[in-house]
């Protein structure tokens, strides 16, 4: 599953079950499961019986306790990669690429007298974009091929989603080739490959490999940790790395994590300019508002102050006053009327 920071508070524990199964185009059009063959000494718990040449999709569902926190949003990707001639062989890039699927469908399942929730999302697998003699060829006695197949779903509440992993064991066999007489000589398999209609069920879940995973939902990193934790990641160097496009920034660099710590610093700085900037500005208001004949640039109690005085209608005014009668009967006055609709010309194109 998804790497984890064991730091972090446990918030909850999930049990899945995930089966996986290939789909193969069959002569009438529908996608058919391929025949597993689950017999003991099989790695991976089942291996694939697929043909050579046919168009095949892989369906994986998710399955888990019914009314748990555990909502699944979506499927953001799908990789299937890592192709070897054994298990635990060790990769080599030359034997094949890997590809991103494109998916085809993701929902809900209800099952009738089963109380359990499914997600199931299917994806289309062309084996022949791996470029790998592996898969392009039939695979001779005694062999298997492995790959691995990687699902990122997305969950609800998570900022980060989950990693699903999975080695899938499988053989190719001629398309016109009896392949699945192979597997059914012994007698669980013939029983299983009748119409029986009590088997029918148990004969449905035997062309599917089973895996249980265990997921954490564990909290989210304060971001007051965010820079104490950053620097226990490692940063990856993409300054070499050339980038189509990078010479029209004129020699500039990209930077680690780090940016965004500065970032988050010089927002801090901006707002405690701004606290100090808005007491400034309340206490020269209020001071203002206590004398409202004092100059505004004189706030010292030792230099002059205007004082409140009774004006003689007799007397002239002087200019200050002047002044200060015109600024008040223009604040009474209405304002200006705005157009409610303005003329604009038009531009043809």
């Amino acid at each position: 599953m998804t790497p984890v920071n064991p730091s972090n508070q446990v918030h909850a524990t999930h049990d899945l079950l995930v089966w996986y199964e290939i789909f193969e185009l069959s002569p009438n059009g529908e996608y058919v499961a391929a025949t597993v063959d689950h017999s003991d000494d099989v790695p991976c718990s089942g291996r694939f019986i697929l043909h050579q040449g046919i168009q095949r999709r892989i369906g994986i569902t998710l399955c888990h306790e019914c009314g748990s926190e555990l909502i699944w949003k979506d499927v953001q990707e799908v990789v299937v990669g890592r192709i070897r001639g054994q298990r635990d062989s060790v990769f080599d890039e030359s034997d094949g690429q890997v590809l991103s699927l494109n998916i085809i469908s993701a929902h809900y399942i209800q099952k009738h007298h089963d109380e359990r929730t499914f997600y199931h999302f299917e994806v289309a697998w062309d084996s022949s974009l791996h470029n790998s003699l592996l898969l392009n060829r039939c695979t001779s006695s005694g062999n298997s091929v492995y790959l691995t197949i990687s699902s990122y779903l997305e969950i609800e509440n998570s900022f980060q989603p989950a990693i699903i992993t999975k080695d899938l064991c499988l053989v190719l066999y001629p398309r016109g080739g009896d392949s699945t007489s192979r597997i059914r000589s012994s007698l669980k398999n013939f029983f299983l490959s009748t119409n029986s209609p009590i088997l029918n069920n148990v004969s449905e879940y035997s062309n599917r490999v089973s895996a249980v995973y265990e997921l954490k939902l564990r909290r989210a990193t304060p971001m007051n940790n965010f820079a104490q934790d950053s620097k226990h990641k490692r940063a990856i160097d993409t300054s070499k790395i050339y980038v189509r496009g990078e010479e029209m920034l004129e020699g500039w660099r990209p930077r680690s994590d780090s940016l965004i710590i500065e970032h988050q610093h010089d927002l801090e700085k901006l707002y405690r300019i701004e606290c100090v900037e808005y007491t400034k500005h309340f206490l020269q208001v209020k001071n203002r508002l206590d004398n409202p004949l004092s100059s505004p640039n004189d706030n010292s109690p030792d230099k002059f102050k205007y004082s409140l005085i009774t004006i003689d209608p007799l007397k002239p005014i002087d200019h200050r006053q002047e002044n200060l009668m015109r600024r008040c009967l223009s604040m009474m006055l209405p304002p200006p009327s705005i157009p409610s609709r303005l003329d604009v010309p038009e531009i043809e194109v």
